[in-house]
């Protein structure tokens, strides 16, 4: 069994001949093959993030965000870095009450 996720990687600055570079490394780093093409949909990559943090060392001219979304209802979130920084943000609702009503 195991926990499925999918992750869709997308840049957001650098040149996009590298950024192909950069995710073949990562495919490469991973072993999932379709990280080449900027996605892996419900994979156990239980090492994303340090494989993602390695690699973007070697690149440190590509920004990038990797979006997942978890098997579990809520379980999404964004993980922006750019050699070797990065942060981490989990989708979170604000609580409601009935006096935020219009």
């Amino acid at each position: 069994m195991g926990y499925l996720t999918c992750f869709d990687i997308n840049l957001l600055e650098g040149d996009e001949k590298e950024f192909q570079e950069f995710l073949n490394d990562l495919a490469e780093q991973s072993g999932y093959s379709e990280v080449k093409n900027g996605y892996a949909y419900d994979v156990k990559w239980y090492d994303w993030e340090k494989d993602a943090f390695n690699v973007s060392k070697k690149y440190p001219n590509i920004y990038f965000r990797i979006d997942g979304e978890g098997e579990d209802v809520g379980d999404n979130w964004r993980y922006y870095c750019c050699n070797g920084k990065y942060k981490y943000v989990e989708q979170v609702w604000p609580e409601v009450t009935k006096n935020d009503l219009e």
